[in-house]
């Protein structure tokens, strides 16, 4: 907006379009992850078939008979493998479809022709019903345009139902980034309720794209595990979990942090320490909550920033009324 403001229109435009490429963006990172996630998950399970064959063919190894039962073994095992490559094949294609209507999705024009061209092309004048006919076209993919940033918006401010209601009746569910943003809004909410297992499951799925984003989420959720079992008045299980999780230093962690925690352990919950007493501060879950939107967002391109907001901000700039900051 201060880019609008200052005349720039160039910049501000190119950054209103960044916060559009989640839109494409996204569903390419998704389509990206089940291709490697299950194709890593069959390779593994034909290399054991394959083994399996392998042996079989060793007859002096195994006997005759132990081979046949081997062999069919393997059948049963390749046919199971035949089903779930049928299965994967599906499952991209109705990703890559989802990539492609959005990619549509961007491509359809939004305005309706001027009145000149339709009369030229259609033999008819500028009154006409074509003409009208085209503004309706032209009109009703700005809308759907408009309702698309709506959804996001409502996903962002955490108003499911609501967004979901006006993605369903207006058929724009493949173009909202939906099932995303109701993780991240899913997983947040544990996070708020004290509960770290189903994000560490998360971190474990995710790894990869949280190391890209070099963040630290996954290592300060270890630290408040061992915080969370001294809390309970369980030290042991606290100084078993911190030397399985925490020794040797995974990548990310702080020296410093280390260094309270261990010191946490010994000290317990009581400690009067600063640096060490500031670690069973409630007050961590929150922002465990809010770098993990962060980190979810930044791991799958989604802008924390809703484009409604800043398009509506756009348009305001530009009216040009009294209420305007800028004196043209």
């Amino acid at each position: 907006l201060t880019k609008i403001k200052d005349g720039d229109w160039t910049e501000a435009m190119a950054q209103l379009a960044g916060l559009e490429h989640q839109l494409l963006k996204l569903p390419s990172e998704v389509l990206a992850q089940l291709t490697r996630t299950e194709h890593r998950a069959f390779e593994k399970e034909l290399s054991e078939t394959i083994a399996t064959l392998q042996e079989a063919s060793c007859l002096d190894a195994v006997g005759r008979k132990a081979a046949v039962g081997s062999v069919q073994a393997a059948l049963a095992d390749l046919n199971g493998l035949k089903r779930k490559l049928s299965d994967m094949r599906s499952r991209e294609a109705a990703q890559t479809g989802v990539c492609r209507k959005r990619i549509q999705h961007f491509c359809e024009p939004t305005t309706a022709p001027r009145k000149s061209e339709v009369g030229n092309a259609d033999g008819h004048d500028g009154d006409g019903l074509v003409q009208r006919g085209d503004n309706r076209v032209g009109s009703a993919k700005v809308h759907l345009r408009t309702y698309r940033l709506m959804a996001d918006y409502l996903y962002k401010r955490g108003w499911e139902n609501s967004a979901g209601q006006l993605a369903a009746s207006m058929g724009i569910k493949e173009q909202v980034c939906e099932s995303q943003l109701l993780e991240a809004r899913a997983l947040s909410r544990t996070l708020r309720a004290r509960s770290t297992s189903t994000v560490l499951e998360w971190c474990g799925r995710n790894r990869s794209k949280l190391k890209k984003v070099q963040s630290t989420l996954e290592v300060r959720l270890r630290v408040q595990e061992v915080i969370t079992l001294l809390q309970q008045g369980e030290s042991n299980a606290a100084l078993a979990y911190a030397r399985s999780q925490l020794i040797p230093p995974p990548p990310g962690l702080d020296p410093a942090l280390l260094r309270n925690t261990m010191a946490a352990i010994a000290l317990g919950p009581k400690t009067q320490v600063p640096c060490v007493a500031q670690l069973f501060d409630e007050a961590h879950w929150e922002a465990f909550a809010l770098q993990f939107e962060r980190d979810h967002a930044a791991s799958f391109s989604i802008s924390q920033a809703a484009p409604f907001v800043c398009a509506i901000g756009a348009g305001l700039c530009v009216l040009r009324t009294s209420a305007c900051s800028s004196p043209k």
